[in-house]
């Protein structure tokens, strides 16, 4: 500390024996022990968490545009593996790197990945309305006279994969112990798809056999498949998909 109107210099020393002094560095040195190592973990998480969803949603939105044979999905996953080899050199060959520029580095990614997981969101929900109103009302059963849910039990019924990873329907209702023809639709352009009934959820979660299945196709596809079942409540769903596309089926 310089006294004005000399070139003296009072020693700091004498400061940090204060015991206000003393104290602000005991605080000091808590926050950084506790505080710090606490909160950088707990960024790196969400940073973390935040690229992982908005990429997948990224991802599952682009899988619908393609290029020829080739689904826009795959070109963006070699883009941001070169953005991140590029990422990386340049931090390796910047050992002075400062720290804004890093937080200006994760910042651009962040934005960009949540910009491109609002639009993937937007124009999924978009899409799903105009399945939605494309689907004409007896869609689901128009052989059998039912087949949705409050309606009569069908022995014949269409059951269609529409684009956003679901089916057009997600209960059904089918005649008891009689045969019951299943004519699987794949209206979602260029993706695989089949559906398969289990006995219930857990049944389809273990990994074992299916009831009923039909093939593999990709979009735009059919396939049919003839089930006879008891009375009961039943599980289907796209094996390919089996977290997005489920529904149940009622026999009675």
């Amino acid at each position: 500390m310089l006294v004005p109107g000399s070139l003296q210099v009072i020693d700091m020393e004498a400061l940090r024996s204060e015991e206000w002094w003393r104290r602000f560095e005991a605080e000091q040195q808590v926050r950084e022990r506790t505080a710090f190592p606490f909160l950088v973990p707990a960024m790196a998480f969400l940073f973390s968490v935040l690229v992982v969803y908005g990429l997948s949603r990224i991802y599952l939105e682009l899988a619908h545009w393609k290029v020829g044979d080739v689904d826009m999905a795959t070109p963006l996953a070699l883009g941001i593996s070169a953005l991140i080899l590029l990422g990386g050199w340049f931090v390796a060959s910047r050992p002075q790197l400062k720290a804004w520029q890093l937080g200006a580095m994760a910042a651009v990614v962040l934005v960009g990945i949540l910009a491109g997981a609002i639009w993937a969101a937007v124009h999924e929900e978009g899409g799903a309305q105009e399945a939605a109103a494309e689907q004409p009302p007896a869609a689901t059963a128009p052989a059998g006279g039912g087949g949705q849910a409050g309606g009569a039990p069908a022995t014949s019924l269409e059951v269609r994969a529409v684009r956003s990873l679901r089916f057009n329907a997600q209960q059904l209702v089918v005649a008891a112990n009689q045969p019951v023809t299943i004519t699987f639709i794949n209206e979602d352009t260029g993706q695989v798809h089949d559906i398969a009934i289990w006995r219930s959820r857990q049944d389809a979660q273990s990994g074992g056999q299916p009831l009923a299945s039909t093939e593999f196709c990709t979009a735009p596809c059919q396939e049919t498949l003839t089930v006879t079942l008891a009375p009961g409540s039943y599980y289907f769903n796209c094996t390919v998909h089996p977290q997005q596309m489920t529904g149940t089926l009622v026999a009675r």
